[in-house]
């Protein structure tokens, strides 16, 4: 995952949108189950699956209350949305396909 490629937004769940987090905090208080529905509304952008989008850099977080061997992918995106205006927030790399539909990690079992 190189800063500046370009990739495609698609949940793997059963709604394909993406959360577009505008921090990286909110987005792992998310992913740990630690949010309000009033904070989703206002600190997130609902992206369309299929959105485009271009890396700006990558991190890498524990998760919750799994074994500290447990880290998942968290991804600073350019996306593209409304009328061509560029706009950047958090992503999981759950949640990045590259150009060809593939997952950018690999699909957990």
């Amino acid at each position: 995952m190189a800063q500046g490629s370009r990739i495609l937004l698609a949940a793997q769940g059963m709604d394909p949108d993406v959360f577009v987090w505008d921090t990286a905090q909110r987005l792992v208080n998310y992913s740990n189950g630690a949010y309000i529905v009033e904070s989703v509304l206002k600190h997130s952008t609902l992206a369309p699956a299929g959105t485009q989008a271009v890396i700006l850099s990558c991190r890498r977080f524990r998760v919750g209350v799994r074994p500290a061997s447990a880290f998942t992918e968290i991804m600073k995106v350019r996306i593209f949305i409304q009328a061509g205006r560029p706009h950047a927030g958090w992503i999981s790399a759950e949640d990045a396909r590259w150009p060809n539909g593939k997952p950018i990690l690999p699909v957990s079992p």
